[in-house]
């Protein structure tokens, strides 16, 4: 990215492109039934260079490594179940690429006392992984990967009519250097639906970044890690 080119053709001095386009939607709806365990369903479309790499992964994989692939995606996500897994056109050779995961979790919120939800809005691969994986150096003293991109991320989890939400996170908006992110907690308590919004927006105008540029976006970093790792606080009513 960004070196010097000649375009043969023209005999014209260029440059290549400095970023690659990266936008990635998800949605998850989980219902959670009276003994605490789940069905869920979730989609995913990426758009930009990660949608080919994604389709490639995909377009060799047979039946039994969807099933692993699918077991990952909960299991890197801290969660326990198993799912089926889909795609769009697999030979298609550009534009978004979209997969979709459906099946059952374990455990989501324990039928006795309380349970602290985790209050997701994607599975592996999200804006909480995108910031873990941005963080996985404490301190950084050399130039380093730092691909931006456009995330947007709804989640609706539906609990049954024993179990009452007894704590919410707070909203929280930011914007800095590289980075502006909100994200939104929403309880309607007519139906027992929480609803949780998140949206990333990295740029950085570039695909190496430097050791200052690392030290300037940590506590924006911080925050976003920390507000998606929050959790909703469930009780069982009469417990």
């Amino acid at each position: 990215m960004d070196w010097p080119a000649l375009l043969v053709d023209s005999g014209v001095l260029s440059r290549t492109p400095a970023t690659q386009a990266l936008a990635r939607t998800a949605r998850l709806q989980i219902d959670v039934a009276p003994q605490g365990e789940a069905d869920f369903a979730y989609w995913v479309e990426d758009a930009g260079w990660s949608a080919e790499i994604e389709r490639m992964n995909l377009r060799h994989a047979n039946a039994q490594r969807r099933d692993q692939i699918a077991a990952d995606r909960l299991r890197f996500t801290n969660l326990r179940g198993a799912g089926t897994l889909t795609t769009s056109d697999v030979d298609a050779t550009g534009g978004p690429f979209a997969t979709t995961l459906r099946g059952t979790l374990d455990d989501v919120v324990w039928p006795t006392g309380t349970t602290a939800l985790p209050a997701l809005t994607s599975l592996s691969g999200g804006i909480a992984t995108q910031t873990r994986n941005w963080l996985a150096e404490r301190t950084r003293t050399q130039p380093y990967m730092c691909i931006g991109g456009s995330f947007d991320e709804v989640a609706q989890i539906a609990l049954p009519k024993q179990m009452r939400v007894a704590g919410m996170p707070d909203d929280l908006e930011l914007t800095s250097g590289f980075f502006r992110y909100r994200s939104r907690y929403l309880l309607d308590p007519s139906t027992n639906v929480i609803q949780i919004e998140r949206t990333l927006e990295a740029h950085f105008g570039k695909q190496v970044c430097s050791p200052e540029d690392f030290r300037a976006s940590l506590p924006a970093l911080r925050r976003i890690e920390r507000d998606t790792q929050q959790q909703i606080i469930v009780r069982v009513l009469g417990r």
